[in-house]
């Protein structure tokens, strides 16, 4: 993986030694193994390069020439059907010089133009400078795994892997985005409503590219296209075990695609079903290739019993037990540390969160790190694929939804209280903005996603492009802040739409993520498939919780004036208040637990600790971007 940025149309008097200089520093740890920049007459390129597929011959920007063509990519993935690609191309007579992806995606786009996408089973997020035809050519990966942002200023587009780097350039200055503030409260008030409607970031005026979108950039500025969309379902017949099947065939051989032969594989390893499915088969693979494999598991002191832990050791001991190199290691997190990298992460991922958990698969992204990774894999995906929310999510059976209007019903019970976080005067604003956003998130993800299909599938479809892209931005940021690749073998295209062809019927049985379970049951802990667990573990002892609520009255005193002209101060405080009256009635002796507890969209809103949290982390990254102290 790598750091990308660049920008065209740049006036004479941007000194771009400068410029270039800043913006690569700036997401330096995305790619600390090699840095350059190609300059033309109307922009330039630039790349920090993360050296994992031909580390000595795989420099960027990469410039390459074709029948007296030229062009230069920028480029920040991996391509999993690389052989294919390269069959593909050497047919029309290319023939690639090196063993890196990114002159095979260069190629592909010099031989197939525009639709070089549709050519490309990978992660990926790139620009090509085409030098004859004069213009830009971005892309995403169809599920958004690799980032790219943009803006535009005058005449000029500029282009990262990350907002931060974009304030690097001349004229871009970092100011909130209301309406992203806005649905970041819905969100987490909501529970797993929906989020990351279209391309608005937290920042006003800097947008991302959408995944599965390429965007030209040329003498009439950016333009975005889609170019991908998930198949509708299969309505052929098909006999269970043939999903089983096809499901195993595909994973088996998608997993020795996604290890790697150059540097150390680690595995983010949670005991759950999917996790654990990818340690099996990577497991297998580095084996046969006489390496090992390193696993590691979230952990928190205190003495809790942590559920993902004891799975994940009966993983490690099974597969141990069939002689397969693994080496498993705990990232623990303490009272007394708990939120020592909170600063660190948000700065990292250029926006508040909510979820105060993720601060452990920030340290787990560490340890992996510590304990030798290079690359990581992990399970994220599949829960929204194959229905492994099928027990908890709202459109499900919490409650079960037939239309959009039932969804926007449920969803706007939140609205007062959500409309209550804000201050007086933007109130009437910030009404608008909800009703907006839903309209949009409800029509582009709900109701248009194959009119005919039950209401199953129109939320499959709902949380892969509403929910989904949310834990993608945090694995990213998490990762790349270690210098980290993430990969993510069940959002591979191949399985992507395989899981959308798929009768809803063949996952929703038991505990859901039926065809996973029963496709794999040969080579998992029997306790490991029946399992039914819960996202990232949260921590239940009340001392870890109190030190969210002490951090966040602090936050109250110590924050400028800048954000309450934005967010109730008075009903933030009232948060604090009952916040700290919560922990106070907890019996001693007894756990946290009510505090982390899901609330559906049919319950009655209660008070959590994430509610505290993303007021907390709000407003600590309002002070590392705003504040004037």
């Amino acid at each position: 993986m790598c750091g990308i940025f660049g920008a065209v149309g740049i006036v004479a008097e941007v000194d771009v030694t400068a410029v270039t200089a800043r913006m690569s520093q700036s997401v330096l740890y995305r790619g600390p193994d090699g840095q350059d920049v190609h300059r033309f007459d109307r922009g330039f390129l630039g790349a920090n390069r993360l050296s994992i597929v031909d580390v000595r011959d795989g420099g960027q920007p990469m410039r390459r020439t074709l029948r007296g063509r030229s062009a230069v990519i920028v480029y920040n993935g991996e391509v999993y059907n690389s052989r294919e690609l390269k069959q593909a191309l050497q047919e029309r007579g290319l023939v690639p010089t090196t063993r890196c992806d990114t002159e095979l995606v260069l190629l592909a786009y010099m031989a197939f133009g525009d639709k070089c996408v549709e050519q490309i089973d990978g992660q990926f997020a790139f620009a090509i400078w085409d030098e004859e035809r004069r213009r830009l050519f971005l892309a995403r990966d169809p599920a958004g795994i690799k980032p790219l942002f943009y803006a535009q200023i005058g005449k000029t587009t500029v282009f990262a892997s990350e907002p931060k780097a974009l304030f690097e350039f001349p004229g871009i200055a970092r100011a909130p985005h209301l309406p992203a503030i806005v649905e970041y409260m819905l969100h987490g008030h909501a529970f797993a409503s929906g989020y990351v409607t279209g391309g608005r970031t937290f920042y006003s005026g800097v947008s991302a590219i959408p995944p599965g979108h390429t965007m030209i950039v040329d003498e009439n500025g950016p333009a975005c296209t889609p170019y991908w969309a998930a198949p509708a379902e299969d309505a052929t017949p098909r006999d269970p075990a043939e999903w089983q099947d096809e499901v195993r065939a595909v994973l088996d051989k998608r997993i020795a695609d996604y290890v790697s032969d150059e540097v150390p594989v680690g595995v983010a390893l949670s005991g759950g079903v999917d996790s654990s499915i990818i340690a099996a088969l990577a497991s297998e693979e580095m084996t046969r290739r006489g390496r090992d494999i390193v696993a590691c598991t979230i952990s928190y002191a205190g003495g809790q019993v942590n559920d993902d832990l004891i799975h994940a050791t009966a993983v490690v001991d099974l597969l141990k037990a069939r002689g397969l190199n693994l080496r498993f290691y705990q990232s623990v997190l303490t009272v007394d540390d708990y939120l020592s990298e909170l600063d660190d992460m948000l700065w990292h991922f250029d926006e508040p969160h909510w979820e105060v958990k993720q601060l452990a698969m920030y340290r787990n992204y560490g340890k992996l790190k510590e304990s030798g990774a290079k690359v990581v894999l992990t399970g994220e995906g599949a829960d929204e694929l194959f229905f492994g929310y099928y027990r908890k999510f709202p459109g499900f059976t919490n409650p079960r939804l037939a239309s959009s209007a039932e969804l926007k019903q449920h969803w706007s019970s939140r609205v007062p209280y959500v409309t209550s976080l804000f201050s007086d005067d933007i109130r009437p604003e910030v009404e608008v903005i909800i009703r907006d956003l839903m309209e949009e998130a409800l029509d582009r993800y709900y109701d248009s996603a194959w009119r005919a299909a039950t209401p199953e599938k129109r939320m499959q479809h709902w949380y892969f492009k509403t929910f989904l892209p949310w834990l993608l931005t945090v694995n990213d940021r998490c990762s790349m802040a270690f210098s980290l690749e993430g990969r993510f073998p069940f959002l591979d295209k191949q399985i992507i739409e395989l899981a959308f062809r798929m009768p809803a019927s063949i996952n929703t049985a038991g505990v859901g993520k039926a065809v996973l379970r029963q496709s794999f049951a040969d080579i998992l802990p029997r306790e490991v498939v029946d399992r039914v667990k819960a996202p990232l573990p949260s921590p239940i002892d009340p001392r870890f919780h109190k030190v969210v609520g002490d951090a966040f009255g602090r936050a109250l005193d110590d924050d400028d004036a800048g954000c309450w002209a934005m967010l109730s101060k008075s009903a933030a405080a009232d948060l604090s208040r009952r916040y700290q009256s919560a922990l106070s009635a907890i019996p001693h002796g007894e756990d946290a637990e009510p505090l982390v507890s899901y609330l559906y969209l049919n319950q009655p809103l209660e008070l959590r600790t994430p509610q505290v949290f993303a007021h907390l982390s709000l407003l600590r990254w309002w002070r590392m971007n705003f504040s004037k102290r």
